[in-house]
């Protein structure tokens, strides 16, 4: 008899596999957001539910509770749920809480997280454009911007991560956990570049 872990195990290919599997007599744990009738009815071994919990992967969550066979637990829920806010305080989740549920008559934990972290980027920022006379009477332009960011997760938005809540790639080690605990504070002044200016070192080959 072989121990399957599966994801995602409410829904489509995960619970085909989580029907297959049990239905073979393997011991299968479902591992999904929201608990469903279906996958209860598999007749998987044990049903774990993870809801808002990102920072680390089901797999991992699941090695870290130990349960009888049959899927008794092995101890309170509220146990469960103090390890795993610890394994999120040793990560500099120091804001996350959790709870946890037992439903014996359909087998289900329900660990419940509130990681501490803003859910959408949130911007205040001030935008000041201007335009300067240059000594010899011509105009150039110029802008400044200031942003305040409370930010949460790192996400795939790039212009978002490096231009509103990264203002510096050095930094970007130190913001990966970064929470409404901090904000991050971004002065940019941008002008032109003078033609034929001496001081400039940067060259452009046409």
């Amino acid at each position: 008899m072989a121990t399957v872990l599966i994801t995602g195990a409410n829904r489509g290919i995960g619970l085909a596999l989580a029907r297959r599997y049990a239905g073979r007599g393997d011991r299968v744990i479902g591992v999904c957001r929201h608990a469903s009738d279906a996958l209860v009815q598999t007749g998987v071994t044990h049903i774990i539910v993870l809801e808002g919990i990102n920072a680390f992967p089901p797999a991992a969550v699941y090695r870290a509770i130990v349960l009888r066979p049959g899927g008794r637990l092995r101890r309170d829920p509220s146990v469960y749920a103090s390890d795993l806010e610890r394994r999120y305080a040793a990560h500099d989740f120091v804001a996350a809480r959790v709870t946890a549920s037992w439903d014996a008559e359909r087998g289900v934990l329900t660990l419940r997280a509130d990681e501490g972290l803003l859910q959408e980027l949130q911007i205040s920022a001030l935008f000041v454009k201007g335009i300067h006379t240059h000594a010899d009477g011509t105009k150039g332009h110029y802008h400044i911007q200031i942003t305040a960011s409370g930010v949460g997760e790192l996400g795939m938005n790039s212009e978002a991560e490096l231009f509103k809540k990264v203002p510096e790639v050095d930094l970007l080690d130190a913001l990966r956990h970064t929470n409404d605990d901090n904000v991050v504070i971004t002065i940019r002044g941008i002008g032109e570049m003078t033609p034929r200016n001496p001081n400039s070192k940067i060259r452009v080959k046409l």
